[in-house]
């Protein structure tokens, strides 16, 4: 080999190109779990300004002038055009975008090795061996490690029943497997458990995450690719799209046609999903005014548990008015009681958690009681100061059902048309609401206790108030503790009949029905279960626990997994279209983090209320002798007291979507 001052310009500017060309990314491999496309792109670049230095450090070098500059504007120039305007676009730090330019730069690598190759001739007279290349981010042994199958198995550390775990496999295996023989087109189903089961996750959001993902699953059916899906997780808005894609490869054999062509023309059931994309519009004005009547029925039903309550303690001031004296001495005497019972608590404090608790439950107790005497006391000692004026006594009451009934106005008809008025004239209705009501309810009071001072000219002769006031509370009692079905009287009907007749081809399918051809992926449809006071530890900071509902099995680590035929909505079986409905609850008065404890009672007293009340199977008493929620849920809902499901005996749950989505450290797959 020549010495360093025997070089040619040609062999000096070859020289030191190539110790820059033989060092960078130019020619070597870029593995996918390593560098940033943004530098390696810079790289590229680089090299036209360690050209140009190389020509003009070496005059004379016309052979390698001519060499290098034909190689970098043929080959390097047009991948650094193209990317440069796909770095300023953002493009190149996009997943896609990302992968096509690792793609281009593979392939430049290429010429570029032959390149230096070349150079490696031109300055030092002789074909070097190649350099060695920097090694792939996995091993072969670890790459084929990547590849051996994997068994499907649940993680089961947080089901406490290992049977229940074991039978939860082993029906999901089995119709895994079935979902697969069918697919292939063998008649006879592999009894083993599934290998590399595939799932596929569609996220939430409402109706807009409902319109991505099913763009998604169109690109995905028009490429065969959903035959590979085994496993279908949705919530919320992708639970509109999942019960979508399962009803209809249900009811068509499985034709992804069916569901495909995202290029359009639409298929007869997209066609049909686009048109009624907007489930919650009415139609017309009798839809809309029936929707109205509906709610407002919903709304007034609700509030037959307060009218009790407001009439029972006008009743009770009424017979205790006799002797004001002795109503003042008993609220006195239990105030006094309460007092004790604070020193009381005090002292359990010292002695341990068990006498702390005791006392803790007697002293909430005692001032519960205190309250209520306090109101019956302030109801009849009120009474004459507001008497007076008995158009500020029936105006507020008035005034604040008219704010409560706003919302519902808003919602189905087209008093206001555009969003943000919609908005500001919700807000303003609700801040209404929430300064009216509780003033209302001590207005109502007084008028109920000034009906039963006097006589009611309903017939001839006229009915004495108290009697009619005592008939408005039986019939309030009967109506709230019989008859009312907090989960009937809520928008949530409404949402999940305008979900069935948009996504669902059955109107009507009972869960544990749901894809009995086995022509669908395996659904689970995720929701949240709200438990406000849990004393779990793990569910106390975020007060929910996740649900699952599936063909086979339902529940969560808190409420216990139990087979889905055991479920029932109030008494028929729970259904694919309230599992939606249940799974994309945007707003409810308990929403784990998103909840706000400061508007809880206000929103169940508004029926702002999406959420839904279901038993657990293994409750062994039934809801005040119905099998549907009533005064005692929606009292409930409104405390958040007793919300939990920590206890063997707890009867009740209550769940709906919150918009965090399942917490990590779930027992699924």
């Amino acid at each position: 080999m020549s010495t360093c001052e025997n070089l040619s310009p040609d062999q000096k500017a070859a020289h030191e190109f190539l110790s820059e060309l033989r060092t960078r990314i130019t020619t070597q491999a870029l593995p996918y779990q390593h560098g940033l496309e943004e530098r390696a792109l810079e790289s590229l670049w680089e090299l036209f300004g360690h050209a140009r230095m190389a020509m003009k450090a070496n005059p004379g070098c016309q052979k390698f002038s001519s060499f290098v500059t034909r190689m970098l504007n043929l080959e390097v120039r047009p991948t650094t055009a193209k990317w440069h305007r796909a770095k300023a676009e953002g493009r190149l730090a996009s997943h896609d975008g990302a992968d096509e330019f690792r793609g281009d730069l593979k392939e430049l690598q290429v010429v570029l090795r032959k390149f230096c190759a070349e150079l490696q001739v031109m300055a030092y007279g002789d074909a070097a061996v190649p350099d060695a290349e920097t090694p792939p981010a996995l091993s072969d042994v670890e790459l084929k490690a990547c590849f051996e199958p994997v068994a499907f198995k649940l993680h089961v550390q947080s089901i406490a029943d290992k049977k229940i775990a074991g039978d939860i496999e082993k029906r999901e295996g089995e119709a895994i497997q079935m979902r697969r023989a069918l697919v292939e087109g063998t008649s006879k189903c592999n009894s083993d458990a599934p290998k590399n089961v595939v799932g596929l996750a569609l996220s939430g959001g409402g109706i807009r995450s409902a319109t991505f993902c099913l763009g998604v699953t169109q690109v995905l059916a028009d490429k065969r690719l959903l035959t590979d899906v085994d496993v279908l997780s949705t919530v919320s808005g992708g639970g509109y799209t999942g019960a979508f894609l399962a009803s209809t490869l249900n009811s068509t054999g499985g034709d992804q046609a069916a569901v495909a062509c995202p290029h359009g023309p639409d298929p007869l059931a997209i066609r049909s999903l686009r048109f009624n994309a907007k489930f919650l519009a009415s139609a017309n004005l009798k839809e809309s005014w029936g929707r109205v009547t509906a709610t407002l029925a919903g709304l007034l039903l609700n509030w037959t548990a307060p009218l009790f309550l407001v009439a029972a303690v006008a009743l009770a001031a009424n017979r205790l008015g006799y002797d004001e004296s002795a109503v003042s001495w008993f609220v006195n005497a239990v105030a006094a009681v309460t007092c004790m019972s604070l020193l009381l608590y005090a002292v359990a404090m010292r002695i341990g958690d068990r006498a702390s608790s005791m006392a803790g439950w007697l002293l909430a107790a005692l001032s519960a009681v205190t309250l209520g005497a306090g109101i019956v006391l302030l109801a009849m000692k009120g009474y004459s100061a507001v008497s007076s004026d008995q158009y500020m006594t029936m105006s507020v009451p008035v005034l604040a059902a008219l704010s409560a009934m706003v919302p519902t106005l808003l919602r189905f008809l087209p008093l206001v048309k555009t969003a943000g008025g919609r908005a500001l004239t919700l807000k303003v209705a609700l801040y209404s609401a929430g300064l009216l009501i509780p003033l209302a309810g001590f207005l109502a009071i007084y008028v109920l206790y000034w009906l039963t001072t006097k006589e009611v000219l309903i017939v001839e002769p006229p009915v004495d108030g108290f009697v009619a006031v005592s008939v408005i509370a039986a019939l309030a009692a009967i109506v709230s503790f019989l008859f009312l079905n907090i989960n009937a009287t809520s928008l949530h009907r409404l949402y999940r009949d305008g979900l069935a007749r948009t996504f669902l081809k059955e109107k009507w399918t009972a869960l544990k029905d749901m894809n009995l051809s086995g022509y669908a992926p395996y659904h689970l449809i995720n929701a949240t279960l709200n438990v406000p006071s849990s004393g779990n530890i793990a569910l106390r900071d975020r007060r929910a626990d996740f649900f699952l509902m599936s063909r086979y099995f339902c529940g969560s680590p808190a409420a216990k997994y139990v087979r889905t035929e055991k479920w029932k909505v109030d008494t028929r079986p729970l259904d694919v279209a309230t599992a939606v409905a249940i799974s994309g609850a945007a707003v409810s008065p308990h929403m784990g983090l998103g909840g706000m404890p400061t508007l809880t009672a206000l929103l169940t007293f508004l029926n702002v209320r999406l959420g839904f009340w279901l038993r657990r199977p293994e409750g062994a008493l039934a809801w005040l002798g119905t099998s549907w929620p009533g005064f005692i849920c929606l009292f409930r809902e409104m405390t958040g007291v007793a919300g939990h499901v920590a206890r063997e005996n707890e009867l009740l749950v209550e769940w709906q979507r919150t918009g965090a989505g399942l917490p990590q450290g779930g027992v699924r797959r």
